[in-house]
C-alpha cells in the first residue's frame, strides 16, 4: 500500500500547474481531504479536487503584512494626536473662561457649566440661529455687550472675546432677575423676552417652578442640566452643598 511522505518536496501537478513546496511542511497542512493527503497512486483528477492550500508566506505576504501594520500604526498615532490637541484646546478654553468670569464678576463654575452645555468648549461652534463660539453668543447680543464693556475691536470666534462678552451677558441677566440662576439661564437659552413673560404669568413663583411650569422642554432640560453641573462642581470643590430643588446658597455673582 502506497503512503504519502511525511514531508512533501516533490512537484505535484494540480489542475495542470506544477508546484513545489518551498519548505518541508507536513502534508496534512497542504491538503484538505476526507481521506488524507494524496499518495503516489492518487489519480491527478482526485488530487485536483483536494484543493491545494499552501501556508501563507513569501516576500509578497510579508510585505503586505508590514504595510498593514504601518497603516494601522499611523491611524492610531493620528487619533491619539488629534485627541491630545483637543484636550489641550479644551483646557486652554476653560482657563480663558475662568479668567473672563473673574474679570466680570461671575462665578467661574457657573460660566464653565454654561459653556459646556452651549458648545462643549468648542470655540468654533455655530448654531442654526447664528450663535457663535464658546458661549454661543448672537451677533446682536455681542455688539450690545461689547459696547457695555467698551470693546473697540472684538470677534466672537476668538475665545477670549467670546468668553468676556458671554460672561458679561450672563452677569447682566443675573442682575436683571435678581440673582435667580434658573430664570437667568432660561433667559440665556430662550431670550429675556420669553423669560419676562413667564415671570408675569407666574408672579410670585420661584425660578425653578417658573421654568418647570412655563418653559419649553428644550429650555427646561438646558436650565436644570446647567444647574446640576454647577451644583456638582460646587460639591466637588467643597464650596457648598445642594439644597433640594433650589439652587446653591452661594451667589452666582462675585
Amino acid at each position: 500500500m502506497d503512503t504519502a511522505p511525511m514531508f512533501d518536496h516533490e512537484k505535484l501537478d494540480v489542475r495542470g500547474r506544477s508546484w513545489t513546496a518551498p519548505w518541508p511542511v507536513p502534508s496534512a497542512m497542504w491538503y484538505r481531504s476526507s481521506i488524507g493527503p494524496p499518495s503516489a497512486s492518487t489519480p491527478p483528477s482526485r488530487v485536483a479536487d483536494m484543493q491545494l492550500h499552501p501556508r501563507p508566506g513569501g516576500r509578497r505576504h510579508r510585505r503586505a503584512v508590514l504595510w498593514v501594520g504601518i497603516v494601522l500604526a499611523a491611524a492610531v498615532c493620528g487619533v491619539v494626536r488629534e485627541a491630545s490637541v483637543k484636550a489641550r484646546r479644551r483646557s486652554e478654553n476653560r482657563r480663558i473662561l475662568q479668567e473672563a468670569a473673574v474679570r466680570v464678576g461671575v462665578d467661574p463654575s457657573l460660566l464653565l457649566a454654561v459653556a459646556e452645555a452651549e458648545s462643549g468648549f468648542d470655540a468654533c461652534a455655530r448654531s442654526a440661529r447664528g450663535a457663535v463660539g464658546l458661549l454661543q453668543v448672537l451677533p446682536d447680543t455681542g455688539a450690545e455687550m461689547a459696547a457695555s464693556l467698551r470693546l473697540r475691536e472684538w470677534d466672537l470666534c476668538d475665545p477670549r472675546d467670546n468668553g468676556i462678552i458671554g460672561a458679561e451677558y450672563l452677569r447682566t441677566l443675573l442682575r436683571r432677575y435678581r440673582r435667580d440662576v434658573h430664570l437667568a439661564l432660561a433667559a440665556y437659552h430662550a431670550g429675556p423676552g420669553r423669560a419676562d413673560e413667564w415671570l408675569v404669568r407666574g408672579r410670585g413663583l420661584p425660578g425653578p417652578e417658573l421654568v418647570e411650569r412655563f418653559a419649553p422642554p428644550a429650555t427646561r432640560a438646558y436650565v436644570f442640566g446647567v444647574v446640576r453641573s454647577w451644583e456638582g462642581s460646587a460639591v466637588t470643590a467643597g464650596v457648598a452643598e445642594r439644597s433640594g430643588a433650589r439652587f446653591l446658597a452661594r451667589s452666582p455673582l462675585r
